[in-house]
């Protein structure tokens, strides 16, 4: 995964939104039960802006049967900037067929919380989404080398 080069504050503003996704898969699995929660999108790249949403696929078995706008009802209520896209599991193994979502999957994902055992779905596609432990680790070792080298 290739990191855009970002000013040195931004790196706490990644964590801080890593963090609060992390909160809110808590707070899913509370609600929800056994949940698989992906960021993909700009905060997983690291290509985020000022106008940039926090891009979740939320899986839950919970959502079987229901409409897909009355799947909002069920999720505890979300922060500010997080757009969460509701899917069972069977739906979420279908979208895999999709060329659309395999490139925005391809592009950047990070697994918070994977009850249902669906990385392996993205494994079996090429698709490498790393765990929110392992990014934010890389997140605290760029910042440490961006703080380094603005210090020579």
């Amino acid at each position: 995964m290739r990191y855009v080069r970002i000013p040195y504050k931004r790196f706490e503003e990644w964590l801080n939104v890593l963090d609060l996704v992390e909160e809110y898969s808590r707070k899913l699995r509370e609600r929800l039960g056994r949940v698989t929660v992906i960021l993909y999108g700009n905060y997983a790249h690291g290509d985020f802006n000022l106008w940039s949403d926090i891009d979740l696929i939320i899986v839950s078995e919970k959502f079987n049967g229901v409409r897909i706008l009355d799947r909002y009802d069920l999720l505890p209520t979300h922060p500010a900037g997080v757009e969460p896209i509701p899917l069972t599991p069977e739906e979420f193994r279908r979208n895999l067929e999709d060329k659309t979502w395999i490139k925005a999957l391809n592009k950047a994902s990070v697994t918070i919380i994977d009850d249902y055992n669906l990385t392996k779905y993205l494994i079996a596609r090429n698709i490498k989404p790393l765990q929110i432990n392992k990014l934010r680790k890389k997140i605290k070792i760029l910042k440490h080398k961006y703080s380094e080298d603005n210090e020579q």
